[in-house]
This record gives C-alpha cells, sequence and structure tokens, in this order.
C-alpha cells in the first residue's frame, strides 16, 4: 500500500520472485463497491457461509474473508448504481481457503436481475483463465488473473451489463467445474479487495467501507528545465502499459503544457504498436513501430534536432526524418503523461534518461537493445 502524494514503486510476481516494474502511473479511478475487505457486511449472500477476517490478505493484515457455500446455487453478491451502456471492471484477489482444496471460482458482472452481463472462471490451482462468457444481452470484453504471492491471484472481468442498465451486480461464487453453475459445498474460498471500476482494464486496488472512494490521478511534473536544450537532445524511457490500455499517455514528455509543442515517448496500441513523437506546430516526427508489446517492459530512443530526427524500439531499425522542426516554450516535463494532465499512462516507468546532445543513429540502437 501507498500512502497519498507518495510515489509507488511497482513489482510483479514470476512464481519464485518479485520483480521490480518502475513507477506505477494511473489515471484516476473510483471502487464503486462497498466493504471491499468484509463481505459480511452490506453484501448479499445465496446459500453461503462467511467468516470475516478469516485469513492472511495480500496486504499482510489479516482481513480476508472465508466463503464456503451450504448450497448448490450458492453465492455473494453486491449491487450498485452504475452509468448506464458504460464500460466496467470487477476485480477480485482470490485463493483457496480454510477449508479442503478448490480449484474454480466465477466472477461475474452482472445486471440486478442476473439476467445479463458477462462472467469468466478462473483456476486457483494452475493460475489459469478458464472459460469467459456473455450472460444474456450483456457484453464480455476482457479478463485476466495475475499471481500475486502467497497462493493469491487477483482476477478481472470486463464488460457492459446490458444497454441501459444502471444496476451493476458483482458476484463471487466457488463452482465445481470450468464453466458450471453448481457451487462447491466441500471447500471454501478466500476472498478480498473486491473492486468495481468504470474503465476498461483494472487499476491498482482501491479500499473500501461504507463509501465508494476515489483515487486521484498520479501525477509527477517538473517545472524547472533550464537543463532542456531546445536545440538537440535525445530521450530514452523503459517501462510497460497495462494491457488493455489504449490511451496516448506518455512514459516521459517535454512541454509547454498546452499540448501544442511537446516532445515524448509513448506506446499507444494494445496490438503492440509504438508511436513516439516531438510534435507541435513546429514540426512533426512521428511513427509507428511494431516491435513494443503491451504488457512487457520495452525501450524507446528518440533524437531531436532541426531537420535530424530519429526513433528506434527495442533495438530495431531507426526510423528518421529530415524535415522536421524542434517545440519552443518548452516549461515543464512529466513522467507518465503529457502535459502533466493529458492522459495517463496506465503503466510502469523504470528508467528516463535524457542526454542534451544528438546521439548517434548507432547509439539509439544500442540504448533500446
Amino acid at each position: 500500500t501507498a500512502v497519498v502524494w507518495s510515489p509507488r514503486f511497482d513489482h510483479s510476481y514470476d512464481g519464485t520472485s518479485w520483480n521490480p516494474l518502475g513507477l506505477l502511473i494511473e489515471e484516476g479511478r473510483t471502487n464503486l463497491l462497498l466493504q471491499s475487505e468484509d463481505q459480511s457486511t452490506s453484501w448479499s449472500t445465496t446459500d453461503t457461509t462467511t467468516t470475516d477476517n478469516a485469513g492472511v490478505a495480500p496486504d499482510g493484515t489479516t482481513t480476508a474473508d472465508n466463503l464456503i457455500h451450504t448450497g448448490t446455487g450458492g453465492h455473494h453478491r453486491l449491487t450498485r448504481t452504475v452509468v448506464a451502456d458504460t464500460i466496467h471492471t470487477a476485480s477480485a484477489y482470490v485463493k483457496q481457503g480454510t477449508t479442503g482444496s478448490h480449484d474454480w471460482v466465477r466472477l461475474y458482472l452482472i445486471e440486478g436481475d442476473a439476467v445479463h452481463g458477462a462472467e469468466v472462471y478462473f483456476n486457483l490451482v494452475t493460475g489459469a483463465k478458464g472459460q469467459a462468457q456473455v450472460i444474456g444481452s450483456g457484453t464480455y470484453t476482457a479478463s485476466s488473473i495475475e499471481d500475486v504471492g502467497s497462493g493469491w491471484y487477483r482476477i478481472s472481468v470486463t464488460g457492459i451489463i446490458a444497454s441501459g442498465q444502471t444496476d451493476a451486480s458483482v458476484r463471487l461464487a466457488n463452482v465445481t467445474a470450468d464453466g458450471g453453475t453448481t457451487s462447491d459445498q466441500a471447500a471454501s474460498v478466500l476472498w478480498w479487495g473486491v473492486q468495481l471500476e468504470a474503465g476498461a482494464f483494472p487499476t491498482s486496488y482501491i479500499k473500501t467501507t461504507t463509501a465508494a472512494v476515489a483515487r486521484t490521478a498520479d501525477a509527477a511534473t517538473m517545472s524547472d528545465v533550464s537543463w532542456f536544450n531546445a536545440s538537440e537532445g535525445t530521450i530514452l524511457t523503459e517501462g510497460d502499459r497495462i494491457s488493455g490500455n489504449t490511451s496516448y499517455g506518455a512514459f516521459f514528455s517535454l512541454s509547454d503544457g498546452s499540448g501544442t509543442h511537446e516532445i515524448y515517448t509513448t506506446n499507444v496500441s494494445d496490438d503492440g504498436l509504438s508511436f513516439i513523437r516531438g510534435s507541435g506546430a513546429d514540426g512533426n516526427l512521428s511513427q509507428n513501430i511494431d516491435n513494443f508489446v503491451v504488457g512487457t517492459i520495452g525501450k524507446i530512443a528518440m533524437a531531436y534536432a532541426v531537420n535530424n530526427g530519429a526513433i528506434s524500439v527495442n533495438g530495431g531499425a531507426i526510423f528518421t526524418d529530415t524535415s522536421m522542426g524542434v517545440p519552443t516554450g518548452i516549461d515543464q516535463a512529466n513522467i507518465g503523461t503529457r502535459g502533466g494532465t493529458i492522459t495517463h499512462l496506465n503503466g510502469h516507468i523504470s528508467r528516463i534518461t535524457y542526454w542534451p546532445t544528438r546521439l548517434s543513429d548507432e547509439i539509439l540502437q544500442v540504448e533500446t537493445s
């Protein structure tokens, strides 16, 4: 966890050890669900026994709830009002519980009458994602499962419940098989950190109790750019973007604050394309380079000078531009955004290096290899 106004340096788990990802930069989000760590309060239960604070949660506190079903149709749910026809993501942390050994869980985002929505199955033994399917006239967009250590996984499902519907229900169930609807009455599952947010991908967990809680967008801006050379320079950035994110957030940008005159490096496409630009009325250097994979750490380097621009991604071929200008009026540097508030990266930055000189094309390839 992180305190307000502090940088968040994130890590990933590979099954054995934790690996640094870099500084996490995210847009603002709101967890709409109540009692995200206490499913014995506010949540509705069908054929389910809930024991509060029965296990150690991913954050090290004993706040995980143990759920075991007492009937074949058992499930746990909480319904909240949402904006109609808006894509939402439900997520939760899950682990085998205190009773028995259990494989499959079912997470579904559905409207209050349980007729329309989307559902996904996840295996707590293998860490695999099972069936993902639409319910009624709902829309299924994406899902994910991430190993977060100590037997815990974070799972998510993204979609639209149904046209015109404003009552979104997040439902949890321990089921006997992938794609099955029969609840397991023999083994329990620990659930914790349940979240419902408007957006096409899950962001970092936001704790709630009796009300929805919002997280302000990350902002890392430097107003003293006396070190910046407007005539020429080279920027190297290393980082990743969260899968599912298609915004134009930058790893690093130099800007006049309006977005009209700027230099930035970014990965903007969920299909692995990279787009890097020094732009504005002063001239452009831009190119899609298809060797940056979303969700994987990669490197981008851009060198600029009047009529002498170059880009390299992950040690790939150099793209050059001999007819570009350079932006003027640069008065701020931003990590993870363009212009401080224009589109957030929703990802990690593990390295930023700036040289106040235009390095050679050969060096660009070496630095990004």
